[in-house]
């Protein structure tokens, strides 16, 4: 799946066995920036050697299991590893995009044959509320969003407007964020900004970018669990091999009961 120019996502390798489906996906970007690094020593700094040919690459494992948890519709446990650039929304445009391509027929009510294909969505364990993670971590900024409009502009099929954005950044750290949250999201709609997203600050350097845009009450929002995992050996930012030590991690998490819907 290419995201612009040459930034492709792609899937590089997919294993099944009886229990979990175990794929690996990649991006590469040879227009991102290039690494660097610092001599803890002597402070000065080199950039990585990276040729005209090459790019800079990350990788990340998506865990399934094959034993489904619910039939209507067809639900499975998924374990998705959190690499920054490399997010669910890639992983599953990338899969909607392999699975729209494997068309098959089906007999409507009527009892016509019609072709289709599998949509697949993921939908996160959810797990914290805004107000109490917001409360305990800090907000960092709200973004607030719309779609781009160039009504007036001349320019029919030359031009494609691009979804808008402002940030608001709080200077402060209120005790109690849902007030503030909540005047600033009925704002946001009355000025037609159709979404409005808080960047929420995580235990153990992480962060959330979580929308409130549709909800009636902002502490009601809740977002997608996740949890730190430790694997003996270092990881590299890109593999194309699948982790084994990352497959017994997703393993032992199956197996568990707790936490799971």
């Amino acid at each position: 799946m290419t995201l612009r120019n040459e930034d492709v996502v792609s899937l590089t390798m997919v294993r099944p066995d009886e229990e979990m489906a175990v794929l690996l996906f990649r991006r590469s970007d040879p227009d991102a920036a290039i690494p660097t690094f610092e001599n803890r020593r002597t402070r000065r700094i080199r950039l990585a050697d990276k040729s005209e040919e090459e790019a800079v690459a990350l990788s990340c494992h998506l865990f399934v299991r094959l034993a489904p948890i619910r039939q209507e519709p067809l639900t499975y446990r998924a374990i998705l590893e959190e690499v920054p650039g490399l997010g669910r929304t890639y992983v599953q445009g990338l899969i909607a995009e392999i699975l729209r391509q494997a068309k098959y027929e089906y007999t409507d009510d009527r009892g016509e044959a019609k072709e289709i294909y599998t949509l697949p969505q993921f939908n996160g364990i959810k797990s914290e509320s805004i107000g109490g993670v917001a409360g305990s971590a800090g907000i960092r900024y709200v973004e607030l969003v719309r779609p781009g409009n160039v009504e007036g502009l001349d320019t029919e099929g030359i031009v494609e407007p691009r979804e808008e954005k402002m940030r608001l950044v709080l200077r402060t750290q209120p005790a109690n964020p849902l007030p503030l949250l909540r005047r600033i999201r009925e704002w946001a709609i009355g000025d037609n900004w159709s979404d409005v997203r808080i960047h929420i600050a995580m235990p153990e350097d992480r962060s959330r970018l979580v929308s409130i845009a549709r909800e009636a009450d902002a502490a009601d929002v809740l977002f997608v669990r996740s949890e730190q995992v430790h694997v003996p050996t270092r990881m590299h930012q890109c593999t194309d091999t699948i982790n084994e030590e990352l497959v017994a991690r997703a393993t032992d998490s199956f197996a568990s009961r707790v936490g799971w819907g």
